[in-house]
């Protein structure tokens, strides 16, 4: 695996009032993994109950789909909604 899983401490929970914030602490995955195969291998872990690997695929990619689920709902808290139902 590309990923150290000592790294991820989720901080909070993401949504439009958490924007801004971090959600987890801890210095960046390897460089040496491309972003694809990161992305296949935390969807794997997180598949098999890799919690930190769920976080950190959740904090690569809630903000894009935060603003896509606003665009179509026009609503944040519709938006928040679907991102938790979607993950």
């Amino acid at each position: 695996m590309c990923f150290d899983e000592t790294i991820f401490e989720p901080k909070t929970s993401i949504g439009a009032t958490h924007m801004n914030s971090p959600i987890y602490s801890g210095s960046d995955v390897s460089l040496e993994c491309s972003s694809k195969a990161m992305n296949d291998e935390l969807v794997l872990a997180a598949k098999s109950g890799d919690t930190a690997a769920f976080v950190e695929h959740r904090r690569r990619h809630a903000t894009k789909l935060l603003r896509t689920t606003y665009r179509v709902t026009k609503n944040w808290e519709d938006a928040e909604d679907a991102l938790q139902d979607s993950f």
